[in-house]
């Protein structure tokens, strides 16, 4: 979580996590979306997560990759 916290220090306009829950307590995972839940509006975050559940609850629009193909 820390590199995130320098990441948004740069005030970027763009964000680009891979799995970021990956070695995360349920605790942490919480905080972690309490984090992105409250970034300004004008940033936008790139994901790429596998725990759905997780990606569902933060955004409004969901891409699903399935064999190199967007699914929905």
């Amino acid at each position: 979580m820390l590199e995130i916290g320098i990441a948004l220090a740069g005030g970027p306009r763009l964000l680009v996590l891979d799995e970021p829950t990956a070695g995360l307590w349920p605790a942490e995972v919480e905080h972690l979306a309490k984090l992105l839940a409250n970034l300004p509006t004008d940033v936008a975050v790139l994901m790429v997560e596998h725990h759905l559940e997780f990606a569902y609850g933060l955004t409004d629009t969901v891409t699903v990759l399935c064999d190199g193909r967007a699914v929905n």
